[in-house]
């Protein structure tokens, strides 16, 4: 388990070296009104699966509600971020085809840094190199409930 970098934990389910670079699997748990900033996947798909709690997904322009049992696929290249907006904690499974062993190691890093840096400039610049580029901010700031 290590943590996310909005906040709660995520726990690898498979590795891209556990599945011969086939997918990258791991679930989270976010804290409520937590996501990540707009971003892009240059190489691989997402996938992602509502576990438990209420979220909202932005895929390029459109901003879609995705409550519990949700299944949204994010091609690669599309612009996308999430946000937890229930009343608490949410989990999601989120999945990368191909294997992310640049994704697996973003987070890995995001999770041992503690420096002066904002989580903003880490995330991108650890996002680069994993071929994720950061191009805005989360929801909260960009589509504010």
């Amino acid at each position: 388990m290590i943590k996310n970098p909005v906040g709660g934990t995520i726990v690898f389910k498979a590795s891209a070296a556990e599945t011969s670079d086939s997918m990258t699997a791991f679930e989270t748990v976010v804290p409520e009104g937590e996501g990540p900033p707009v971003h892009v996947h240059r190489e691989q798909h997402e996938v992602l699966y509502i576990v438990e709690g209420t979220f909202r997904v932005l895929l390029g322009e459109d901003v879609q509600p995705a409550p519990e049992g949700a299944f949204v696929h994010i091609p690669r290249g599309l612009p996308h971020t999430w946000q937890n907006t229930g009343p608490a904690t949410g989990r999601m499974l989120a999945i990368f085809v191909p294997g992310a062993p640049g994704m697996e190691r973003f987070f890995e890093q995001f999770a041992a840094e503690d420096g002066e840096e904002s989580a903003a400039v880490r995330f991108r610049r650890l996002g680069e190199p994993a071929g994720m580029d950061t191009l805005g901010p989360p929801l909260s700031q960009s589509h504010p409930l």
